[in-house]
């Protein structure tokens, strides 16, 4: 994939000799007058200071201007940011990977970038998922997990087996349910035994005991 120049992005600039002498000159005439008031400096006065300029020195530059963008090799303007408080206006200049003087090229990792495949449908990332995993949210099926599959935390059969069972609604049996009448009916035998053996015992006592006080009243008499 080709990159495309565009305004605002940055890019690598090669000096050349003659920009690395335009720049030099700049600074000297700088230090040449003393600094003056602001009110007597001319419009667009700037303080250029930095190491010495040389010709193949490389530097980050931004895209200020694209010309006939349209083309394969479209010149541009660029401001280079140099070392130092200064800048240097590069003026139609066009790229080389052979990173010639007075050329610009991309950075290495601008290239990796545009080089990335972005991922389709049918990209790397599509076996991310296990296929195999026929789970689906909300139909009640819990049986289709196999045992060693992600996210099941137990085996395919012992989760399989338990939740299959209680998904198919099984009651009790009939056999289960016939202890429970035995029980019953075997407590309202107890029940009435009980009873019936309670009130016989009370009421011969209570007669026992009336005999009882019938004789002690007449031994008084």
């Amino acid at each position: 994939m080709k990159l495309i120049p565009t305004i605002g992005r940055i890019v690598l600039y090669v000096l050349s000799a003659a920009d690395a002498v335009a720049i030099n000159d700049a600074r000297q005439r700088m230090f040449a007058y003393p600094q003056q008031d602001s009110s007597t400096a001319p419009s667009g006065a700037f303080i250029r200071q930095g190491n010495v300029a040389t010709e193949g020195d490389i530097y980050p530059a931004d895209v200020v201007r694209v010309f006939n963008p349209e083309s394969d090799n479209p010149p541009i303007n660029l401001q280079v940011k140099l070392d130092g408080n200064d800048t240097f206006w590069a003026t139609s200049r066009f790229e080389d990977d052979d990173k010639s003087p007075g050329s610009w090229h991309w950075m290495e990792y601008q290239k990796q970038q545009a080089a990335k495949e972005v991922p389709t449908d049918n990209g790397p990332l599509t076996g991310a998922c296990d296929p195999s995993a026929n789970f689906q949210p909300g139909n009640g099926d819990f049986g289709q997990f196999q045992a060693g599959q992600p996210g099941t935390g137990v085996s395919g059969d012992t989760f399989g087996t338990g939740i299959g069972t209680l998904g198919e609604g099984n009651g009790p049996t009939e056999s289960s349910s016939s202890p429970e009448g035995a029980d019953s009916g075997t407590s309202s035998d107890q029940g009435e035994s009980t009873s019936s053996g309670d009130s016989s015992g009370p009421e011969q006592a209570g007669s026992d005991q009336s005999d009882e006080k019938k004789d002690s009243v007449e031994d008084y008499i």
